[in-house]
């Protein structure tokens, strides 16, 4: 008969901090022996028998965790790259090429499907290989979380139509491998999931919900029914919802609110020790913040409501004013007068650059245009603020190669954009010393992205500044130090320009779980303060303890009580 239902939490070690909570943070096994999880921006493994979760060497920047169909692997997304280790450990195995993925999973004919947000639905074979799309979408329409349903022909998988900005109110659609036929199952919901007992199992606004679901006709066979509630989910972010299923009845969830968890940043100063002082500003969702030249002002990407708005906040009195009121911003700059801002904007795609009077007395002016499939990030302004660099992304050749360019444009006259740094690697977050003599910039050059040094506008010969890793530079306001980062660590190099180009080896100020964007995919998530204080962007609300932060709950003999809420056709 029916097992009971049992529940209990799996705590979090103290000093863990889920990351990458824009993407699925947690998976089950098949199993049910094992969760994967995403935190202090690696993967962590729980063995069910043990009490407490591993760190897995080797997982550093993983994102997205899923297990194969014998629950030996656990797969990930790392270094433009998906990868899969096993379960004992070792090594992790390069599958192939992606983007980050908008969910994925690993099917019964050791296939990999995994979303791509606006490019659709890919595959890679589970032992690798080429990615291969394999349901592609139209303009201004995403896809996320795919999974083969029995029978390998029929994808299952959450649908954003063009116009329909939140998930919630998402389609859950089948697509047929092999006439190419899309019927929407129904709508109103995200990252469902087919289980053996002829069940959907969606999520909605924060609650988990079931319905009977007929796999030969394809069809749902009666109505919803609410089973879990406080269910984490990504927000307007993707189509991602905390949860994970196993086939002996076993869930797991991530328990917590999208907008009170895991969601809420807070904007800190830390100094050189690691000493953390938090600044005025409420918890909300920030991305990319950069201080006025005067250090006396943040310009920011706040997310709300399903877009990204930009704003500029007083960072002593906390007033603020929003510069923009729709579509979405991404990385944000100052020009050297504290005047304006250069922003990368989605308003008419593709991504471009614009920029804006920073009181708010203007209208936002278009710098760049770039070819439909590419997009523009700025950077860097030059010291005379004559010229904007940016990072070019050849985005439809993204998901083979990830490939990024160098690339100025003029703020006067022409505004005709000339590339820096060109080449077959991926190159970006290219920073300009105080002098505008040396550019520095992260490449893959090596095969990992290190940061390097080369004279600017050029020529001369590259200098590579990090070692075993590094991203997102930037200058001290003398010049004389370059910071960057690579994982949870802040590092730093002397910098002696004259005679010839002196670096002192990297160290060390201090390492701690701050908000990223991973590596090979993220612009730059701090900067540094005229008087050298670091300001950084901490996950979940420091300062709001009326909300527990989030945390993973186990259910066991889950499938039995759903059978018996939810009768199956």
């Amino acid at each position: 008969g029916p097992q009971p239902f049992v529940r209990f939490p799996l705590p979090l070690a103290a000093d863990e901090a889920f990351s990458g909570a824009d993407r699925p943070i947690v998976a089950l096994s098949p199993d049910g022996r094992h969760v994967a999880y995403t935190a202090n921006g690696g993967l962590s493994l729980r063995p069910l028998d043990q009490l407490q979760a591993t760190p897995l060497r080797g997982s550093e920047g993983a994102r997205n965790p899923f297990f194969s169909p014998d629950s030996q692997q656990v797969g990930f997304y790392a270094d433009g790259q998906l990868k899969r280790m096993s379960v004992s450990g070792g090594a992790p195995v390069p599958l192939g090429d992606a983007a980050n993925p908008w969910g994925a999973s690993w099917g019964a004919d050791d296939m990999i499907l995994y979303g791509q947000g606006a490019r659709g639905i890919w595959q890679v074979p589970g032992t690798g290989g080429t990615p291969a799309q394999v349901i592609p979408v139209e303009d201004g329409e995403q896809a996320h979380g795919p999974q083969m349903l029995p029978g390998g022909e029929w994808v299952l998988f959450t649908f954003l139509p063009r116009g329909v900005s939140s998930w919630d109110q998402a389609q859950i659609v089948v697509q047929s491998l092999e006439t190419g036929e899309r019927s929407v199952v129904f709508d109103g919901g995200r990252d469902a999931r087919y289980v053996a007992t002829g069940h959907l199992v969606y999520a909605q606004n924060g609650v988990l919900l079931a319905v009977p679901f007929d796999l030969g006709e394809r069809r749902v066979t009666g109505g919803p029914v609410a089973l879990v509630e406080d269910v984490l989910d990504a927000g307007t972010e993707t189509g991602a919802a905390q949860f994970s299923l196993a086939r002996d009845g076993s869930l797991v969830y991530v328990a917590g609110t999208a907008f009170a968890g895991a969601a809420q940043r807070t904007l800190v100063w830390v100094d050189r020790q690691g000493l953390e002082t938090a600044l005025p500003l409420p918890a909300r969702r920030y991305r990319s913040p950069r201080l006025s030249p005067d250090g006396r002002r943040v310009a920011i990407a706040v997310v709300d409501e399903g877009r990204e708005d930009l704003w500029v906040f007083d960072v002593q009195s906390a007033a603020g004013r929003r510069l923009t009121s729709e579509a979405a911003v991404r990385t944000v700059i100052w020009t050297p007068d504290g005047g304006r801002i250069i922003f990368s904007w989605n308003k008419e795609p593709p991504t471009a650059l614009f920029w804006i009077p920073a009181d708010g007395s203007g209208e936002a002016e278009r710098l760049t245009t770039p070819d439909v499939g590419t997009a523009d990030f700025p950077t860097s302004v030059s010291p005379d603020g004559q010229v904007v660099l940016f990072t070019h992304f050849l985005e439809t050749r993204i998901l083979v190669t990830g490939d990024r360019e160098l690339w100025q444009v003029p703020l006067d006259g022409e505004r005709t954009p000339q590339p820096v740094v060109q080449g077959e690697f991926s190159r970006g977050n290219a920073a300009l010393s105080p002098n505008g003599q040396w550019l520095a910039y992260r490449s893959n050059q090596s095969g990992a992205f290190e940061v390097y040094l080369q004279p600017y506008p050029g020529p001369g010969a590259t200098t590579s500044v990090s070692i075993g890793g590094g991203d997102s530079p930037v200058w001290s306001r003398d010049g004389r130090e370059l910071f960057y980062r690579i994982g949870n660590r802040m590092m730093v190099v002397e910098v002696e320009p004259e005679p010839t180009l002196r670096v002192s080896p990297p160290a060390v100020l201090w390492e701690e779980p701050y908000y990223d964007q991973p590596v090979g995919t993220g612009t730059r998530q701090y900067h540094v303060a005229p008087d050298g204080l670091f300001l950084m962007i901490r996950q979940g609300a420091a300062t709001d303890n009326s909300s527990a932060p989030p945390e993973i709950i186990l259910v066991q003999n889950w499938l039995d009580e759903l059978q018996r809420l939810v009768p199956s056709p």
